[in-house]
């Protein structure tokens, strides 16, 4: 079964539905300068970061770059690649 995150699973399964990944979760368990990388069906590749001051940051790969950006920046940009 596909995994969606909590942006990507409303797109697919609408309103409503349990997301299998819980990126607030998963940011509330790392200990600072952490992360974790999951793999979302609609967003691909993802680590989820904590940094040193308590902020949540994500990483993506956009074309062959590691991009780091605010949780705000992640929701804005694209993310259904299927």
């Amino acid at each position: 079964m596909a995994d969606f995150c909590a942006e990507c699973a409303p797109l697919i399964w609408g309103e409503g539905v349990e997301p299998d990944i819980d990126i607030d979760g998963i940011f509330e368990d790392l200990q600072p300068d952490t992360g974790l990388s999951v793999i979302c069906e609609g967003c691909g590749l993802v680590t989820v970061g904590k940094t040193n001051n308590g902020e949540m940051k994500l990483a993506v790969l956009t074309n062959n770059k590691l991009n780091w950006m605010s949780f705000e920046d992640f929701q804005s940009i694209k993310r259904i690649n299927i």
